[in-house]
């Protein structure tokens, strides 16, 4: 289907205009991974959190050219601070929704923000088939407008075709446990909360893997 539709644009030799976009959540609670032990050892600390995970979703997109758009970061609530952005890649932008997932609404706005930083003409952009991004009639007419074809992945394989999911997600959520384990051994009795998630983007990982930081 992606050659198809590569042929159909006449961008088959474009890979600047061939992006990838995926959103994956980071929480706000530690979840220890392995630990070591002695064999037999039946008491084996770790620090972690009590809470209830919060999730803040980042969504991600890249160019086969490597060129990376600015991410959108959305956060569980209603309120909207500016201190939101701080600490993020420049050219990022923050949303809102009572869950901290993406919505066809934040979807419509990230479109638009795709289209402000993606190269001039048409482009090729690749998805999953998720409800927000290809169930809205909304959706489908804002992307014809911006010359953006939309080409979703088949169902039940992005977790092993979705390209930024495994070059870049995965890698980011390795550094972004440890950087939570850092932190949380470096304060003691302090928790990774929304105010700390906001002021330490930068040393919890998020800025490590896009070419603007």
């Amino acid at each position: 289907m992606l050659g198809v539709e590569l042929d159909t644009v006449g961008l088959r030799e474009s890979p600047q205009a061939m992006y990838n976009m995926d959103e994956s959540g980071l929480h706000l609670h530690f979840r220890p991974g392995k630990v070591l032990a002695a064999k037999g050892d039946r008491s084996v600390l770790q620090v972690t959190q009590s809470e209830r995970a919060e999730n803040v979703t980042v969504v991600g997109c890249c160019s086969t050219a490597r060129h990376f758009i600015p991410p959108l970061i959305i956060y569980k609530g209603k309120c909207n601070k500016a201190e939101f952005a701080d600490n993020l890649p420049p050219g990022s932008s923050v949303a809102m929704s009572d869950s901290g997932y993406i919505t066809t609404d934040i979807f419509l706005k990230w479109l638009q923000h795709f289209s402000q930083h993606k190269v001039p003409g048409k482009v090729i952009l690749l998805l999953d088939g998720h409800a927000s991004h290809v169930k809205s009639i909304a959706v489908i007419d804002l992307a014809v407008s911006y010359d953006i074809t939309m080409v979703c992945l088949p169902p039940h394989t992005t977790h092993y075709l979705q390209p930024l999911d495994r070059a870049f997600f995965r890698p980011l959520k390795v550094h972004y446990d440890s950087a939570c384990h850092t932190f949380l051994s470096n304060h003691p009795g302090r928790k990774i909360t929304k105010p700390v998630w906001v002021t330490a983007k930068r040393s919890l990982g998020l800025c490590r893997y896009t070419r603007d930081c």
